[in-house]
């Protein structure tokens, strides 16, 4: 099999240049890996390097030796008379593998992030960015943020410490509007453009950031003029509240006036009648009468300082009826009013229809809700009883504050009423 000593002397001398190229080319391609943790090539680079440069060294020493007729040591003997196609394997291994740590060390390289990549990339973000020591040493400052320390202070950024201090609560351009002082300064630039500055402490290192928060500052100014909308509409329907309070009380007491007018007509048909029969019970219209002049006389008495239920309690004493409450009506001026006006209604309608001497009021509370019942000592209802206007008014003001009327004639006559405990202001207002 052919060998070194076979080969004519041009083809050694190409081989040989071969070989010391492939020798300094895994020598050059170590020296670019030697950086990186990964221990493979750093191991085999070196041995392809070491075996070119044997080569070369012995397939040179064997020329010198054969140019001067000196003894061949036995050493370079055996390696030129190894098969030439053993050293063209082994120059072929160590370029390919060469040539591949060369070509994977690139593609790591444009995947991998450099200092110069990392500072382009920070360059290119809107967002100001900087990072300094705790002496105002700046260590990475972007682009952006030099150039916000120029509008804002007049000059290059320096000193990260004292633009800092600057931002902070210090002298900015005259030309520069200061939002916002402290841990969160923000500016309105000439251009309009609105930044807010902030700063974190990370490991041994410090961070500033500006970011441009235009958009949300101009939300913020929107909500406050949204916030000055709503007080004035909030104050105008505080004052439609008052005036809705003081137009139901008016209402309930028009309401009081329209039934003591029935009861007024029912007495001059009951003492008519008695006057044109002359039979009869005389005390019957003689305590109508007393009960319509006692609701008469209360109701000149009644001033705009009575709350609805002292003013239905005085009314239902002046009627000769009793009052038994059991429970406590509820502070909410909306609930109370509805329950005392359907106990209102109970009450000149127990004294109309059921000849009543005792209203009984039982209140109930719980977490989430409240519920009063309404019953008397009366005659017993002789049917179902009918909704007139005074019950029909009452649920619908019921249904108004989401609760529930239920009105009983079975074993005896009962309304009860169930509102919800508590409400939100948005609720009431709807």
């Amino acid at each position: 099999m052919m060998n070194y000593f076979d080969l004519p002397v041009i083809a050694k001398t190409i081989f040989m240049t071969a070989l010391f190229v492939a020798s300094c080319l895994s020598l050059t391609v170590f020296i670019i890996v030697a950086k990186r943790k990964n221990l493979l090539p750093k191991i085999l680079l070196p041995i392809c390097t070491i075996i070119s440069f044997i080569f070369v060294v012995f397939y040179a020493t064997e020329a010198r030796i054969v140019k001067f007729s000196r003894d061949m040591p036995y050493a370079i003997k055996w390696v030129c008379e190894t098969p030439i196609i053993v050293s063209i394997s082994l120059l072929i291994l160590c370029v390919a593998y060469t040539i591949f740590a060369f070509v994977k060390e690139m593609n790591e390289r444009k995947v991998q992030p450099s200092r110069s990549s990392i500072k382009e990339s920070l360059d290119k973000l809107p967002t100001g960015l900087c990072f300094y020591q705790e002496n105002g040493k700046i260590i990475l400052v972007n682009y952006s943020m030099n150039e916000l320390c120029h509008k804002i202070v007049g000059r290059d950024l320096q000193n990260a410490k004292l633009f800092w201090e600057i931002l902070s609560n210090g002298e900015v351009l005259p030309e520069i509007e200061r939002l916002e002082r402290g841990e969160h300064p923000s500016f309105r630039l000439k251009d309009g453009k609105v930044w807010t500055f902030s700063r974190t402490r990370l490991d041994g290192v410090i961070q500033l950031v500006g970011a441009n928060t235009t958009d949300l500052s101009n939300v913020n100014a929107e909500l406050k003029l949204k916030n000055v909308e709503l007080s004035a509409i909030n104050a105008r329907l505080r004052e439609y509240g008052e005036k809705v309070d003081s137009l139901t009380r008016t209402k309930e007491r028009i309401d009081v006036k329209a039934n003591i007018h029935r009861e007024l007509g029912q007495a001059l048909l009951i003492t008519r009648r008695y006057l044109l029969d002359q039979t009869g019970n005389l005390s019957l219209p003689v305590d109508i009468w007393k009960k319509n002049v006692a609701m008469l006389t209360r109701e000149s008495e009644i001033t705009h300082e009575e709350t609805p239920l002292s003013a239905f309690l005085e009314s239902a004493e002046a009627s000769g009826v009793k009052v038994q409450i059991i429970g406590d009506f509820p502070e909410d001026k909306k609930q109370n009013g509805l329950l005392v006006m359907a106990g209102a209604e109970c009450l000149v309608n127990g004294v109309r229809h059921a000849n009543a001497n005792t209203l009984f009021i039982t209140i109930t509370q719980t977490d989430s809700e409240i519920s009063a019942t309404y019953e008397n000592d009366g005659d017993l209802p002789t049917g179902e009883i009918v909704e007139g206007g005074g019950l029909s008014s009452l649920r619908h003001r019921t249904n108004r504050l989401e609760g529930k009327m239920e009105v009983k004639a079975k074993p005896k006559f009962s309304l009860t009423i169930t509102l919800p405990k508590e409400r939100s202001v948005e609720e009431w207002k709807n």
